[in-house]
């Protein structure tokens, strides 16, 4: 489970991690130079609920991945959405 830390729209989002995996999250947008792209930001802290140093050493290569694999997936959600159109 994740609270809601933070939500401005369309810029910032953030969350706090209420499992046995405790941390927080931030994901932040903005323009890319081109103006048609957009550049995210991702950054998040977890902590293992059992021996934090060496869990993070064991677990960190797989959550690389997981995370990896989420932005892989947004993308694909983002560059397939409609377009919606300015008036």
């Amino acid at each position: 489970p994740v609270t809601i830390t933070a939500f401005e729209p369309p810029r910032r989002f953030g969350i706090r991690h209420d499992g046995s995996f405790k941390g927080r999250g931030l994901i932040t947008l903005e323009p890319g130079a081109d103006g048609t792209t957009t550049i995210v930001r991702w950054d998040e802290l977890l902590v293992p609920p059992v021996l934090p140093h060496f869990a993070a050493l064991v677990i960190s290569p797989t959550l690389r991945g997981v995370f990896q694999a989420d932005l892989v997936r947004l993308k694909a959600l983002v560059e397939t959405a409609p377009r919606s159109q300015a008036s």
